[in-house]
């Protein structure tokens, strides 16, 4: 029996992806809310608008009232 001078055939080797990187949720606090208002608005009159809207409620999940 002759030897073949040819590899035989194997499958492609699989795709890795070699960065793993588990990506945790950062914790926002209503300091870090209220430090971004005021650095975006400036005015404590807006700031309260901001923070007290509806939107900002519906996309925090909690309702931040101010007294």
């Amino acid at each position: 029996m002759k030897k073949s001078k040819m590899q035989g055939r194997r499958p492609m080797p699989k795709m890795r992806n070699k960065l793993k990187v588990a990506v945790e949720a950062r914790v926002l606090t209503v300091g870090d809310l209220i430090s971004a208002a005021f650095d975006a608005l400036g005015d404590a009159g807006q700031v309260m608008r901001v923070l007290g809207s509806q939107g900002l409620s519906d996309r925090v999940g909690r309702r931040l009232v101010f007294i």
